[in-house]
């Protein structure tokens, strides 16, 4: 029976792990041209051209660099995401909060992508905004191509 219990715990877990790794990766590097200054885990970038890639082959770890040099590459740890509609291509969601503008998601073609968590930052234009109107929080989305 322990045998039995064992060789089961260890079939769940590694088809856990396994569907994490298949389905949670997303085509990277992707290459983005960003009209717009944004916020990435309370590191303030500029507008311009940006490439995200995974860190160390790590579908959790990404890092966002700017292509003509302006500004650090900001590191990310992120979660899996998937979107209900398939995406023909990449893109990068971002929150409006207000003036600001906060990178939220990041997909590659077809349903998965990386989720971002908020930064404190985000939590407080978020807290901010509600108290002038709801309607100050809106998505926008720019398109990527992969490398």
């Amino acid at each position: 029976m322990k045998k039995y219990f064992l060789g089961m715990t260890s079939a769940v877990v590694s088809l856990a792990v396994l569907t994490t790794l298949a389905f949670g990766q997303i085509s990277l590097p992707l290459m983005a041209s960003i009209p717009l200054a944004f916020t990435v885990q309370d590191k303030q970038l500029p507008a311009g051209e940006y490439s995200v890639r995974e860190i160390g082959g790590n579908p959790n770890a990404l890092v966002i660099r700017s292509e003509n040099g302006s500004g650090k590459p900001v590191s990310v740890l992120t979660i899996t995401g998937a979107s209900l509609r398939p995406k023909d291509k990449g893109e990068l969601v971002f929150d409006r909060i207000g003036n600001r503008y906060f990178l939220k998601d990041v997909y590659s073609p077809g349903n998965f992508g990386r989720v971002i968590p908020e930064g404190s930052t985000e939590r407080h234009w978020e807290r901010s905004s509600e108290r002038v109107s709801a309607s100050n929080v809106q998505e926008t989305t720019v398109p990527c191509s992969t490398k």
